[in-house]
């Protein structure tokens, strides 16, 4: 599904993922956490990767076999 978004939308939109991987470097930088951010809109994909490990992030499977 395609969304037009006005270019309000659009930039309240990229506003709002620049804050999130913000967050996400934040939790790095305070806690050490390894952090992964995937958001996704009309196909298109913005990515935060706390490390450059290939072995992150995992993959979807690993992170619904990982015990709690």
């Amino acid at each position: 599904m395609v969304c037009s978004l006005s270019p309000a939308k659009k930039q309240r939109f990229h506003s709002r993922t620049n804050t999130l991987f913000s967050k996400g470097h934040e939790l790095l930088k305070l806690f050490g956490a390894r952090v992964a951010v995937v958001v996704e809109l009309d196909g298109e994909y913005s990515v935060y990767r706390s490390s450059r490990s290939e072995a992150w992030p995992p993959s979807m499977k690993d992170i619904v076999s990982t015990p709690i």
